[in-house]
């Protein structure tokens, strides 16, 4: 394995595609892409103050790490600093009432 190198800034933010439809409000920057999965694994994402996500599972189960703001996950509110290991099949909702930014990685 060799060392990867991102530099985030240089990214633009994308908005987030579901079921072929913009989710309002949310962003990504794609850190890390699984070829074999044919999606990203690692991201950066930006909810905008408002915005939601709806309800989702990731068979694989997801971890967070809230860089700046609040988010609602699920049943937790998780604000700067806060960690999140979500097991397999959760079926969660997503919003945020002040805007986030959190570190976003899918189990492989």
């Amino acid at each position: 394995m060799s060392s990867e190198l991102v530099i985030s800034s240089q990214l633009n933010w994308e908005p987030i595609v579901l079921d072929g439809k913009t989710i309002e409000g949310i962003y990504s920057k794609t850190l890390r892409y699984a070829q074999d999965k044919k999606r990203p694994i690692r991201l950066l994402l930006k909810i905008e103050a408002g915005a939601s996500y709806p309800a989702h599972n990731y068979p694989g189960g997801d971890e967070l790490f809230v860089l700046e703001g609040e988010v609602n996950y699920g049943k937790y509110l998780l604000k700067k600093d806060d960690y999140l290991l979500v097991p397999p099949n959760p079926s969660l909702v997503v919003f945020s009432n002040i805007g986030c930014i959190m570190l976003f990685a899918l189990a492989k």
